[in-house]
């Protein structure tokens, strides 16, 4: 009997596959990675390290911009809108795990969040008007937006609790309130927010809620004061958090985990590190197939059918990558929390992203009531 050499192929090489075109793109994206967006991350990260304390911090940094001009020039460029890209959300997938390696990588190919999603808004809602002042602007990275939900006074996780308030006032409406965590109202290229607020509706409290569009620039929009996260700037960066961080985490691991001896062995000698590393692998498979399945949900049945798979995948994913971090500074001891190794800011933005887009617990909800509706059908009562 002649056995086989070399790895067995993963589940995800059968199940949701993408299409020849999505395949075309993801090669070609890894192929710009490798060759412009990695070998950058020293420039970038001296550019930071640089401007800390000083307005500058909040800018692009020059290569950043740079990669941007070489990104669409390659035709790489809006890759997470399908009507432009013409990519299948599943396509897409793939797609933001290989550019999640880096956290500066979804910019480079105008596919960073927030803009990511207020583009969305504005391509499927948007007027003619609304869509040439802003949209267009926002597609050829010319300017930057911000999303602005979340409020100080209140528990924003319940939406209605909201008190910025909307009043129409001639052929204006007014907008009066506080919100912060307004990811990507520092960048300077920053011009619009799409700003959720209670509307003067005496409806059901679920449908007195409008999201309404306002220039920076306008009357009354006022700066106050940026925000830190574990003790860090706020930057726009928090958002480009992708659960792939999770696999250069497990790399890490290994990697320490085969260079250090404690108690005259190898640290992957230790049966409880080299069951660690056994969990993590596991713990990260599991998310990334219901990553892919969430996408392909979203493309078969559509957003609406497809919100239990995306809640799910919103509370995996963000428990998944803060085990594995925090599995990795483990294992790095002291070094771990360093900046000698970028394991503490991966933790930062781990953690971050159980909250900012809604924490667990309102996800948790929404899975357990329609996992109840599925069961128990007229029965459930919620």
């Amino acid at each position: 009997m002649q056995l086989a050499t070399g790895s067995l192929p993963g589940p995800e090489s059968r199940l949701f596959l993408q299409s020849p075109r999505g395949q075309g793109v993801l090669l070609r994206v890894k192929d710009f990675m490798r060759e412009h967006i990695l070998p950058a991350q020293e420039e970038v990260a001296e550019y930071y390290k640089r401007h800390a304390g000083s307005p500058q911090r909040w800018e692009t940094p020059p290569i950043i911009d740079a990669l941007k001009v070489k990104a669409r020039e390659a035709g790489l460029w809006n890759l997470f809108l399908p009507a432009f890209s013409g990519l299948s959300q599943l396509d897409y997938a793939h797609i933001a795990e290989e550019t999640g390696r880096c956290p500066y990588a979804p910019e480079v190919f105008n596919c960073q969040a927030p803009d990511t999603g207020n583009m969305e808004l504005l391509h499927m809602f948007g007027s003619e008007e609304q869509k040439e002042k802003w949209l267009e602007p926002l597609l050829r990275g010319e300017i930057r937006s911000c999303f602005c939900m979340t409020e100080p006074g209140v528990a924003s996780s319940d939406a209605t609790n909201m008190e910025c308030s909307l009043r129409r006032h001639g052929d204006e409406y007014l907008v009066n309130g506080t919100k912060w965590w307004s990811s990507g109202a520092g960048n300077p290229r920053c011009r619009v927010a799409i700003v959720m607020c209670r509307n003067s509706s005496t409806g059901p409290r679920h449908q007195q809620h409008s999201m309404v569009l306002v220039p920076l620039g306008a009357p009354g929009v006022r700066l106050v004061r940026p925000l830190t996260v574990f003790g860090q700037d706020g930057t726009v960066t928090l958002q480009y958090t992708h659960p792939v961080c999770s696999a250069r985490s497990l790399e890490l691991l290994c990697l320490r985990a085969a260079g250090r001896h404690a108690f005259g062995k190898t640290l992957y000698q230790h049966e409880a590190v080299s069951h660690q590393v056994a969990e993590m692998r596991l713990l990260i498979d599991q998310s990334r197939l219901l990553t892919l399945s969430a996408a392909h949900a979203l493309d078969t049945v559509g957003n609406h059918a497809a919100r239990k798979q995306i809640s799910m995948i919103k509370v995996s994913a963000a428990r998944m990558v803060c085990q594995v971090v925090d599995c990795t500074i483990q294992v790095h001891g002291g070094a771990g929390v360093s900046g000698d190794f970028p394991l503490a800011q991966m933790y930062m933005y781990a953690r971050t992203l159980r909250i900012a887009d809604g924490p667990d617990e309102v996800h948790l909800s929404s899975i357990a009531q329609q996992e109840l509706r599925e069961q128990l059908g007229t029965r459930a009562r919620l």
